[in-house]
């Protein structure tokens, strides 16, 4: 038939290509009794809209990110998976670019329109996982690769972001380097790990960091981030406990004036009924038993 018709397309054809964002390949078609000559009709038709050779949107070419990236890598074959900026994107860690990054094993496809392919001597089972129907590199291993072009400053944002979204695995990332020696990201992403461990007592976001890190390392209710409250935005806020954590490190609480305001912002939210506990790099870094028994405390409902 020349005509489109749904009911011509078998259900589990139409379940795939719902399930794969309007995507399929060739040999899914003919799996699915679409021959080449069906094919051939439907792309005149403008049913089938040629994305990479062997790979197809349904109805039309304009497709959501994911369709987009999952496209790239049907496009490159088995074995290939999702990877770099593409891979942060997928997993929540940054922004992807214009062009999208699949990394296959050695013998893979070679870099074509809007894909970038990075050939590797292997791809191991372990540095893959599937997000959203996706083969997509994992975490450490998306690490790994971002580690050969970014900046270290921008390496180090990006392990911060892995904290924040708790996927942050040393273990992991220590295995994924072992796994892939002779990579140029071993260095940097070492370096970075090293930062990550070695910020300066004055780095306000290092301290926050560590804070979060104890609390979560000692089990205590999740704290909201940034939180506001009037006219203040907080360091850390517990509703139910109703406390507020300020971490003080130095950056912007040493001068006379920042401590005045400090006092004020303790005022009020004292006024409307709030405790507020000041941690400072030292209690942080080297007084954890102690403030981890007043925190326990005080956001469960307990007084010091």
């Amino acid at each position: 038939m020349d005509a489109y018709e749904p009911s011509e397309v078998p259900r589990r054809l139409a379940a795939l290509i719902a399930a794969q964002y309007g995507v399929v390949t060739r040999r899914q078609l003919v799996e699915h009794g679409v021959g080449d000559g069906a094919i051939a009709r439907r792309l005149r038709h403008g049913v089938l809209h040629r994305l990479h050779p062997g790979v197809f949107a349904v109805g039309h070419a304009v497709l959501v990110p994911n369709g987009r990236r999952l496209a790239a890598v049907l496009a490159c074959g088995p074995g290939a998976a999702l990877s770099h900026g593409d891979a942060a994107a997928v997993h929540g860690l940054r922004q992807a670019g214009a062009r999208t990054h699949v990394t296959v094993p050695r013998g893979g496809s070679h870099s074509r329109g809007g894909i970038v392919v990075h050939r590797v001597r292997r791809l191991a089972p372990e540095d893959v996982t599937e997000v959203n129907g996706i083969r997509v590199t994992t975490v450490a291993r998306t690490a790994l690769d971002l580690a050969e072009t970014l900046s270290t400053h921008a390496l180090v944002g990006l392990l911060e972001r892995m904290e924040i979204m708790r996927v942050f695995d040393l273990t992991e990332l220590r295995a994924t380097m072992e796994r892939n020696p002779g990579r140029r990201g071993l260095k940097p992403l070492s370096d970075a790990l090293a930062r990550l461990d070695a910020a300066p007592e004055g780095d306000d976001a290092a301290l926050q960091r560590r804070f979060l890190q104890l609390c979560r390392r000692h089990g205590l209710p999740e704290p909201q981030q940034q939180a506001i409250i009037g006219p203040y935005t907080v360091d850390f806020f517990w509703p139910a406990a109703g406390l507020v954590v300020e971490t003080d490190g130095r950056t912007y609480h040493a001068t006379r004036a920042a401590f005045e305001r400090d006092r004020r912002r303790d005022v009020d939210l004292a006024a409307w009924g709030l405790r507020v506990l000041r941690v400072t790099w030292r209690q942080v870094t080297e007084e954890k038993p102690a403030l981890i028994t007043a925190l326990s405390r005080l956001a469960t409902f307990g007084t010091i």
